[in-house]
């Protein structure tokens, strides 16, 4: 089994190894040329807490694991890419497939992510001694400017208005509301990357700022197209 991946222009040959209810575990010796081997990924299906012992595909979730061994600095920088990528392949895109109405679903989705993470922010501003900041590699908020810090609120409030525009979109699926919701989610991704960029000035934080926000954006024409085709 293949897959391909960045645009058709990269691709692992897979083979199955169990597969058994509940558990499916397929490996790839050689990987991906010169960057990594030894890749694997399980995917275990299990139901959901409290639910009965009904075959409804609802009540269950899929946790997909995976591991491999890098060859190339390259395998290293795309860690945050592939967990990004895998979660929204597994929470997004695969209810987007059974989902009468996938691209409010996504807006909805991706307004609470953005809304929990501008609240996370503002947590590790006030309380948390700036760990989230320092993680991007970003210094300290007391060591920031007057303009990183005006900067750090302002990412702050972004997420609780994704959270808020993307909301009204539920009420009203089409016009003004529609654009405001999407409009919401592109200004957060715009100030989570110019924040990490401006706040650690280097080049590796940037790419993954933004490949990160492409594999959103990706997202949302995948969902747009399941749109036009329902």
């Amino acid at each position: 089994m293949g897959e391909y991946f960045g645009l058709n222009l990269l691709s692992v040959d897979w083979t199955c190894k169990v597969s058994e209810p509940g558990c499916l575990i397929v490996e790839s010796p050689l990987g991906l040329d010169q960057i990594a081997d030894r890749c694997s990924m399980r995917f275990d299906f299990l139901r959901k807490e409290g639910e009965n012992d009904s075959d409804d595909d609802e009540k269950y979730e899929v946790r997909l694991t995976m591991a491999y061994n890098p060859l190339s600095p390259i395998a290293l920088l795309a860690t945050p890419i592939l967990i990004v990528d895998n979660w929204i392949a597994l929470n997004v895109l695969l209810p987007a497939a059974v989902d009468p109405d996938p691209l409010n679903s996504f807006r909805v989705l991706m307004g609470q992510l953005y809304g929990i993470a501008g609240l996370a922010h503002l947590a590790d501003l006030l309380v948390g001694n700036s760990s989230l900041l320092v993680a991007a590699g970003i210094p300290v908020y007391a060591e920031l400017t007057p303009f990183a810090k005006a900067y750090a609120w302002l990412w702050c409030a972004a997420g609780p208005f994704s959270y808020w525009a993307t909301s009204s979109a539920v009420r009203r699926r089409t016009g003004p509301s529609s654009l405001l919701a999407d409009g919401s989610l592109a200004f957060y991704g715009l100030i989570e990357i110019g924040g990490v960029y401006l706040g650690s000035g280097t080049f590796e934080a940037l790419i993954n700022a933004v490949a990160v926000q492409g594999i959103v954006v990706a997202a949302w024409i995948y969902s747009s197209k399941k749109n036009e085709n329902r």
